[in-house]
């Protein structure tokens, strides 16, 4: 049986052979060698260290400026200028933005560089004194270093594909033609394994999409990517690969490995095959790359015969605002249950206030959007344990914004975009971020207030604790014609007493 070639395979370094790297910045010549010389034999997850050496601050700047993989930073503070470290600090962090790279300031003369002050003042992640620094402090800091480096990286990296494929969806689902949307599908692969596998890991990846056209078997073939751009392959091999895969695709959902560095992705409606994606010259991908891939096939599935999405959902693939909703929240180890509930909460609410079953369940879908916005506030404020300051509080406050921003643009999206603009304006008008008051607020964000503020006291959250159902009844009827709409407040209580929440 004849195999199916693809472009010609460009030798890729394993993963296991590119090292971490580490910029070491100091005007000592020594301190570099003895580094080095400490290091020389680590090794973290079977890969070794990198050195990349800077003499200044200057030029550490322009080399941190380039190299975007820098893992750590050994940083020296006093070299041509007595802040020379500090402003590297702060170029770092506030210039280019990254928060990722693990800054470790050590410093022969403490006294231009106080710790405590350091800490406080500079956003460093450990401070040593060069004194103190011995071969296995050195190797604890950096190893340290490199876990922490490493779990933010996977979390940036799921945070990227998530927005990318918030953002994404909408796109895919209004393409018409059936070529288009399989080739936008195909960019959509190739675009989401770059961010979350880095773009080094797509540079010679090859690919294409294929769907049937006869019940005989014969296949559209769309295109191939690499990193020379599309390319022309053999159809009748590609036939040939597909038979031979066809077993596969019926019988395993989601991607799976046809061998070293291959994976196909079927996509199916109803469980028939509709499409397959093969691609290869891959290597290695992460389980979350796998669970991405399977995403973006559920997405093409459910976008097959009909492009509208919200329609879709209401019948029979409400997973995919589902993968939405958890995007907003997805560091939330309580996310999935947290949705369902605000789901189920605003549509017993929309259909006891007299709604319509059908217009009632597709509130609560949209409700589950309510704080996509999210994903443009800052980790730092997110996650930050103690009172927010008021510039903190104000960022908080643009997820409503932003929300409307991220799902406009498609007008099946347009209801939890209302939804996620509104649900903190209150009744009395002292909400945000319009101050609107009354039956100025649509009922839609008037509901999911509600149902979100219950949810969010009755239940534990992983920054506080739940609290007692009294409690939260007594706040809810106190708050019945300030933050909330009497009437949304009064169906409530039915429900209570119907014994439903």
């Amino acid at each position: 049986m004849a195999k199916l070639f693809f472009a010609k395979k460009s030798k890729k370094k394993r993963l296991s052979e590119i090292g971490w790297k580490i910029l070491i910045v100091d005007d000592d010549k020594s301190v570099h060698q003895v580094t080095e010389l400490a290091l020389k034999h680590f090794d973290y997850k079977g890969r070794k260290l990198s050195f990349i050496s800077a003499y200044s601050g200057q030029e550490a700047m322009e080399i941190a400026r380039k190299e975007r993989d820098i893992a750590i930073v050994l940083l020296d503070v006093v070299m041509e200028t007595e802040n020379a470290g500090f402003d590297v600090v702060e170029y770092i962090r506030n210039i280019l933005g990254n928060n990722h790279i693990r800054i470790i300031l050590r410093t022969g003369q403490p006294g231009y560089a106080p710790e405590r002050y350091v800490i406080d003042h500079y956003d460093i992640n450990d401070y040593k004194e060069k004194t103190e620094l011995t071969q296995e402090k050195l190797y604890t800091a950096v190893r340290m270093g490199l876990k922490s480096y490493e779990f933010i990286s996977i979390l940036n990296s799921q945070k990227r594909s998530l927005e990318y494929i918030v953002q994404a969806a909408p796109a895919i689902f209004k393409i018409t033609s059936l070529e288009d949307f399989f080739r936008s599908i195909l960019n959509a692969i190739i675009d989401l394994l770059g961010i979350s596998e880095g773009h080094s890991k797509v540079d010679s990846l090859s690919g294409f999409i294929a769907y049937p056209i006869t019940e005989d078997g014969e296949y559209k073939i769309c295109y191939g990517i690499n990193n020379q751009g599309n390319w022309e392959e053999d159809e009748e091999k590609i036939a040939v690969m597909l038979h031979r895969l066809h077993p596969q695709l019926d019988s395993i959902q989601g991607v799976f490995n046809v061998e070293e560095g291959t994976f196909a992705i079927p996509i199916k409606d109803k469980n028939e095959i509709v499409a397959a994606i093969l691609l290869e010259n891959l290597g290695h991908i992460s389980e979350h790359a796998k669970r991405l891939l399977n995403i973006l096939s559920m997405q093409a599935s459910s976008a097959f015969k009909n492009i509208d999405l919200f329609e879709l959902i209401s019948r029979e693939h409400q997973e995919t605002i589902n993968l939405l909703a958890v995007a907003s929240e997805y560091k939330d180890e309580n996310t999935g249950e947290h949705i369902r509930r605000i789901e189920l909460i605003t549509c017993m609410l929309a259909q006891e206030l007299g709604m319509n079953k059908e217009d009632a369940v597709q509130m609560g879908q949209a409700s589950t959007l309510h704080d996509i916005g999210k994903l443009s506030v800052p980790d730092s404020v997110l996650q930050k344990p103690g009172k927010l300051t008021h510039e903190e509080f104000d960022a908080i406050k643009l997820h409503t914004v932003n929300g409307e921003k991220i799902l406009a643009g498609h007008g099946h999206f347009k209801l939890a975009s209302e939804i996620a603009r509104t649900h903190h304006e209150h009744y009395d008008g002292s909400g945000y971020p319009n101050g609107l008051a009354g039956d100025e607020i649509p009922l839609s964000g008037r509901i999911t207030a509600l149902a979100d503020v219950y949810d969010a006291l009755s239940n534990e959250r992983p920054y506080k604790d739940a609290w007692p159902n009294e409690e939260v009844m007594d706040l809810i009827r106190s708050e019945r014609g300030k933050h909330f709409d009497p009437d949304v407040v009064d169906a409530f209580f039915r429900l209570v007493e119907k014994e439903v929440l």
